[in-house]
C-alpha cells in the first residue's frame, strides 16, 4: 500500500542521470515513462535544445543572448515545476497544468531567439510536425492502449441498467477496484453507502488495530445490507441469467475471505447490464456470432448479497504457521534491503498454490516466497517474468546485499530496458 510506505514511485526516476534525462526519455515512444501508455512528448526536449542552441549561437557570434523577461520568467517557473514534479512522483496526470504551459513556453523561446523570421517559423513548424508525428504513433483517439475507457456517444455518460436496485434503500455497496466507482453512485438510491476495500489489501484486515481499518470493520458490521459490486466477467457468467457462475463465486469468495466477507447465496447475485461495457468485451477470433452476442449481453456489473462474518467468536486472532513465518521473514528482509521499492508497514500475506505473496502498490510490484524452492521472487507489473532474489538461507545472512537498481522494469533509461 502506498500509504504504508510513502508516495507512489511508479514514474519516479531511480537516479540522478534518469532525472536529468527525463526530457529525452519523455520524447521517446515508450509507455510507463510518465504515464502508463505511450505518449511521446517532444516539447520539453525541444525547449532544452532551443535554449542551449540560443546560448551557443550567441557565444559563437561573441555576443550575449538576452531573451527578456517574457522567456526567463515562464522558463524558470516551468523548470522549477518540472523539478518538483519529478521529486514528488513524476506522474503525468499531476503535471497537466504545466504540460499545457509547455507549449506557449516553447513557442516563446523560439520567437525570442536571434534567428531570422523565416528560420523561426521553420523551427516552429518543424517542432509541431514532429510532435504531431509522435502523437500519431499512439493516437489518443484510438481505443487500444489509450486512457480512454469507452466513448460517450449517447445522452448518458455511461449506460447501466440499474433496474429495481435504484429503489433499494439502506444498501452498503462494497467495491474492490483501485479506481473508484463513484461515477456510478448517482445511479443508485441516495440513501446508499459505498465502501472501497482496495486500499486495505495490504493489511491484515481482521486483526489490524489501525483506527482507519477498525473504522471500516465497524461500518461493515453495522451495515443493514451488504452488496458486492464488481465488474462482470462475461466468460464466467451463467449463460442464461448473466450472474456469476459457481466457479466465479468461489473465486470471489476467495478474495473476500481476508475481509471477513462471504457470498452465502450465489442465487441472489444478479447482473446489471451495460451496453457501454459491452463495447469493451474482449472478443476471440474463434467466437461465433451467437457467442459474441451472449458475451456483450452479459457485460455490466455483478451485484451479490454478502455477509460480514468474523470468525473465532469475534476474535481476529490467528495462529501463524511455520511456513508463513518463513515467508514473512524473507519478505521483511527484502523490505529492509530495498525500502524504496518494497516499503515496510504492510501486514497481510496472501497464500497461494506455491507460497505467500505481498503486494506493493507504491512500486507496482510484489514479492513471493515459493515454499517448494525456499526462494524469494519479485514481480513488477511492467516486467514479463518474476525475478529471483535469493534462496532463503542466503537472503537471511547478515552480510547479504542486493543491487536494488537491477530489477527489470525499473530501468528508466531506454538503452538499459529489458523484458
Amino acid at each position: 500500500m502506498a500509504a504504508a510506505g510513502g508516495h507512489m514511485i511508479r514514474f519516479s526516476p531511480d537516479g540522478f542521470a534518469e532525472a536529468i534525462l527525463r526530457p529525452v526519455i519523455m520524447a521517446l515512444p515508450q509507455g510507463w515513462v510518465y504515464t502508463e501508455i505511450m505518449a511521446p512528448d517532444l516539447r520539453f526536449l525541444a525547449i532544452v535544445v532551443f535554449v542551449v542552441a540560443g546560448f551557443l549561437t550567441c557565444f559563437a557570434r561573441r555576443r550575449m543572448w538576452s531573451p527578456g523577461r517574457s522567456v526567463i520568467v515562464p522558463l524558470a517557473c516551468l523548470s522549477l515545476a518540472f523539478g518538483l514534479w519529478l521529486s514528488t512522483g513524476g506522474n503525468g496526470r499531476y503535471f497537466m497544468t504545466f504540460m499545457v504551459f509547455a507549449g506557449p513556453v516553447l513557442a516563446t523561446v523560439i520567437y525570442r531567439s536571434t534567428y531570422t523570421k523565416a528560420m523561426r517559423i521553420t523551427m516552429l513548424v518543424l517542432t509541431c510536425s514532429l510532435q504531431m508525428g509522435a502523437v500519431a504513433v499512439n493516437s489518443p483517439w484510438r481505443p487500444f492502449d489509450s486512457l480512454e475507457w469507452s466513448r460517450w456517444r449517447g445522452h448518458d455518460y455511461f449506460d447501466l441498467d440499474v433496474g429495481d436496485a435504484r429503489g433499494h434503500r439502506g444498501v452498503t455497496y462494497v467495491t474492490f477496484t483501485g479506481q473508484s466507482q463513484a461515477f456510478l453512485a448517482s445511479k443508485f438510491h441516495p440513501d446508499s453507502s459505498w465502501l472501497n476495500l482496495s486500499w486495505f489489501d495490504g493489511h491484515d484486515f481482521l486483526a489490524s488495530q489501525d483506527h482507519v481499518v477498525a473504522g471500516m470493520r465497524a461500518r461493515l458490521s453495522g451495515a443493514r445490507r451488504l452488496r458486492i459490486f464488481l465488474q462482470a466477467q462475461p466468460r464466467q457468467a451463467h449463460p442464461v441469467t448473466g450472474a456469476p457462475d459457481n466457479q466465479a463465486v468461489h473465486a470471489i469468495n476467495g478474495y473476500l475471505e481476508p475481509f471477513g466477507l462471504v457470498i452465502r447465496e450465489p442465487g441472489r447475485c444478479s447482473l446489471l447490464k451495460s451496453k457501454t461495457l459491452g463495447e469493451t468485451v474482449m472478443i476471440s477470433t474463434s467466437d461465433t456470432p451467437a457467442e459474441i452476442a451472449r458475451l456483450r449481453g452479459s457485460a455490466g456489473y455483478w451485484l451479490c448479497d454478502a455477509s460480514y462474518e468474523v470468525r473465532l467468536n469475534g476474535s481476529a486472532a490467528s495462529v501463524t504457521s511455520t511456513e508463513e513465518a518463513r515467508a514473512r521473514r524473507a519478505i521483511e528482509r527484502l523490505e529492509s534491503l530495498c525500502p524504496r521499492l518494497f516499503p515496510s508497514g504492510q501486514y497481510a500475506l496472501k497464500k497461494n498454490g506455491y507460497g505467500y505473496t505481498r503486494g506493493y502498490s507504491a512500486s507496482d510490484s510484489s514479492a513471493t516466497f515459493v515454499l517448494s524452492e525456499s526462494m524469494l521472487y519479485v514481480k513488477f507489473l511492467r516486467a514479463l517474468n518474476p525475478q529471483p532474489v535469493a534462496p532463503e538461507r542466503e537472503l537471511l545472512r547478515k552480510d547479504f546485499k542486493i543491487d536494488c537498481g537491477r530489477f527489470v522494469s525499473r530501468e528508466g533509461l531506454p538503452w538499459l530496458r529489458q523484458l
